[in-house]
């Protein structure tokens, strides 16, 4: 079974309660399905912590028989992760960037997004769930990634042989440092309010397909199954 469908999006899912996952705790058994106990309510608040991750890793193995343990506990994932999503709560096991070795949720989840499955959890994996949630929305993110690097790349230059220039041109790289770092600050932080936004609507997706079943998903799964 795949979800992906290029002509309906995730908005449109969430306005018709149809998506091409077992919803309403609906499980597929060979060619059957039967019906089981829903998720709790999940919380939509733009933070991915525990219960986030229960949901996700019910829907996962309910759309791809992924077969993961719904503990709510992501490990071994990389500390710079942690410091630039600014939206990961707990249940996530942060490790140094060399150690970091994966989760078997985010490689389930990276599988379904049709993105390079590492089990680690960083940009290139929001970006592609932003895209499958709103096509805008991971533009967005990709767009603000590419002006990040730009501007890292132009701190990395002006601190070149600094202590080599002269008194003026020191003066000169300090101000346009000054203005690169404003910029990079300013960019970071709508990227960071941008994957506050992608958390919030995967929670809401999970919660409409697991927490506040539907009856209709059992139609749309039959026929798209």
């Amino acid at each position: 079974m795949t979800l992906e469908n290029p002509g309906l999006s995730r908005r449109k899912l969430l306005r018709t309660t149809a998506i091409g996952v077992p919803a309403a705790g609906l499980l597929a058994v060979g060619s059957t399905l039967v019906t089981a106990p829903s998720a709790n309510a999940v919380e939509v608040d733009g933070i991915w912590g525990e219960g986030t991750t229960v949901a996700l890793q019910q829907f996962l193995n309910q759309a791809l028989g992924a077969g993961l343990e719904a503990d709510g506990l992501i490990g071994s994932q990389p500390a710079s992760a942690q410091e630039e999503l600014a939206v990961l709560g707990s249940g996530w096991d942060w490790v140094s960037d060399s150690d970091a070795s994966g989760s078997a949720t985010i490689t389930a989840m990276q599988n379904w997004l049709g993105v390079s499955a590492d089990g680690l959890i960083g940009r290139q994996t929001f970006s592609a769930l932003g895209r499958y949630e709103d096509p805008e929305l991971g533009r967005a993110i990709d767009e603000l990634t590419r002006e990040l690097d730009e501007l890292t790349r132009e701190l990395d230059e002006i601190d070149e042989r600094y202590d080599e220039a002269s008194r003026e041109e020191q003066q000169r790289r300090y101000e346009e440092e000054e203005e690169c770092r404003r910029q990079y600050e300013e960019a970071s932080n709508d990227l960071k309010n941008l994957y506050r936004e992608v958390v919030r609507l995967l929670q809401e997706m999970l919660d409409k397909l697991l927490g506040n079943p539907d009856p209709e998903a059992r139609k749309w799964f039959e026929e798209h199954r």
